[in-house]
């Protein structure tokens, strides 16, 4: 194997592993509050909430176990059942950065379906949505739940990168990709473009 060969096989191998490092490190959703939610807007959120959990409350346990409260007037706090439990899903959770990871177990349908209602109720610029997975596909589930319960279509959640983790890591985020992606354009075009100019 020569060095340009060599180079290749490095930099794709390198590349495999940024884009699947997220997947192996669990499907999560993610959701940060820009500035402390209003108490009234808050109490008609977790009340739709409620409307959702209380259809799936037979793969839904509290944070004590089963015969725990999942809500209340102000606070979410759920998990999945026996195997299908992972992260607790609590809402709304801290000021900031919030996350639960489900691993897309049966009740990340719940916990999307109660993030397309705190979208509703709550614009990106105070209360950001995002997701290891995408819309609508992986959210198909909860979107489904939140339209058969509510009766009405969801809005979509996601928030932009920039809101999610700031301008400052997007920018960065964005030079490292490129940063990575030329050297691995040049060391698979340039050879091309030499063996085209020898014909």
């Amino acid at each position: 194997m020569n060095r340009i060969q060599s180079l290749r096989a490095s930099l794709i191998i390198l590349c495999l592993c940024l884009v699947c490092g997220r997947a192996h490190a669990g499907y999560t959703q993610y959701y940060t509050w820009h500035q402390k939610p209003d108490p009234i807007e808050l109490q008609k959120c977790v009340a739709e909430m409620r409307l959702i959990i209380n259809t799936r409350t037979n793969i839904l346990v509290g944070p004590n176990g089963p015969e725990t409260m999942l809500v209340d007037s102000t606070h979410v706090d759920l998990n999945g059942i026996g195997d299908d439990e992972c992260e607790p899903f609590v809402f709304p959770g801290d000021l900031g950065f919030n996350f639960c990871k489900t691993r897309a177990l049966p009740y990340d349908a719940v916990v999307t379906a109660c993030l397309l209602v705190a979208r509703d109720h709550f614009p990106s610029y105070e209360l950001s949505i995002s997701s290891d997975g995408s819309w609508p596909d992986d959210w198909q589930d909860g979107s489904k739940l939140y339209s058969a319960v509510l009766g009405r279509t969801p809005k979509y959640p996601m928030s932009p990168v920039w809101r999610v983790v700031g301008w400052r890591y997007t920018l960065y985020g964005s030079a490292v990709y490129i940063a990575l992606i030329c050297p691995a354009v040049l060391l698979f075009a340039v050879p091309w473009l030499i063996k085209r100019r020898k014909k």
